[in-house]
């Protein structure tokens, strides 16, 4: 199991790790861990909002926590979203199946269109925007949130969902994950939200649910966007519904977590 969790570290951050070699069912067992690998995603954003913020104004911070997502994730995730909304500006001919192949192939190309940059750089403004305002509440254990649900919810996109190819990323994904990886990645996730919950001391628990809620009505919203769109989900799909979780999840603590 620890080999799963250095393969889905390796995977989902730059670090560089010497794993060996790797099987399928290493594949499920790193699929299985990335709710841990969210959860120590929140846990850093948390400690460094908890460490600068008596020093630092909270524009400043914001950019700061922004760059240390950049720095340990790369553009992972920010590429899949810029590829996935490129491949949906395309129009179409009126031909489903012709449509569907361009549209695939527009997310293979590895040129950026105008839809593509636009999607990243209102993402990233609208991330800052967001955690500024938490920052701003003094809400800082907010931050954990975002990043371990996005990568928690993944796990049921990708269970629930078919892929668009039958090779590739997203192919890969979907043949790894059994049910009884689903079911491990989904009780370690319920274990660490249930530790999340209890160190608020159960403060606004509705929140929680309502957060838990709102996130799986849109993130099925987009992934039956995506599947209209492709006949099923790529990893560039996956990784724009993290950005988008996450960016809900954001949204909701900045906007709405004071208000209701």
């Amino acid at each position: 199991m620890f080999k799963g969790l250095l393969l889905s570290a390796s995977f989902l951050w730059r670090i560089p790790i010497k794993i060996g070699k790797i099987t399928e069912k290493d594949f499920e067992r790193a699929l299985i861990f990335f709710p841990v690998i969210g959860a120590l995603e929140g846990i850093i954003i948390f400690f460094l909002s908890s460490l600068l913020a008596p020093y630092l104004p909270e524009d400043i911070l914001a950019l700061l926590l922004l760059l240390t997502l950049l720095l340990l994730r790369g553009i992972f995730h920010l590429d899949g979203l810029s590829d996935t909304f490129d491949a949906l500006s395309y129009k179409g001919s009126g031909n489903p199946e012709e449509d569907r192949i361009k549209r695939l192939a527009i997310m293979k190309d590895s040129t950026v269109g105008v839809s593509g940059v636009t999607t990243i750089v209102v993402n990233l403004l609208l991330k800052f925007l967001l955690i500024k305002e938490i920052l701003n509440q003094n809400n800082l254990s907010f931050l954990f949130l975002p990043f371990f649900l996005s990568r928690a919810l993944l796990l049921i996109i990708i269970y629930s969902s078919q892929p668009a190819r039958k090779d590739g990323l997203g192919f890969l994904m979907k043949k790894s994950l059994k049910p009884s990886g689903l079911a491990l990645g989904l009780a370690l996730s319920v274990f660490i939200w249930g530790v999340f919950v209890f160190s608020q001391q159960f403060l606004k628990i509705y929140h929680f649910l309502l957060i838990l809620c709102i996130n799986l009505l849109i993130s099925f919203y987009f992934k039956n966007k995506f599947e209209k769109a492709f006949l099923g989900l790529t990893g560039d799909n996956y990784g724009a519904l993290v950005e988008i979780i996450e960016g809900v999840t954001l949204f909701y603590g900045a906007v709405l977590w004071e208000r209701l």
